[in-house]
């Protein structure tokens, strides 16, 4: 997904390490699926960890869905 490198700008790009574990395929829309992922993002990014921020994303199959999980460590 190209959403995480449209997210980083150039101030954040220094300190701003995301994980992608458990990849899968999958067939989606790719402006749906960008609307719904890039809000959490942004709001990683925006409000993460100022030092440091780590953002893990993880997909995982579940029948013929796909669980896409989105974990940071900023507050909240």
């Amino acid at each position: 997904i190209n959403i995480f490198n449209k997210l980083k700008d150039s101030k954040q790009e220094a300190s701003c390490q995301i994980t992608i574990d458990n990849r899968v395929e999958l067939t989606s829309d790719p402006i749906i699926l960008e609307s719904a992922i890039a809000p959490i993002l942004q709001n990683s990014i925006q409000y993460g960890n100022d030092e440091q921020l780590n953002i893990q994303v993880s997909c995982f199959e579940n029948g013929h869905y796909v669980e896409i999980t989105l974990l940071d460590n900023g507050l909240g």
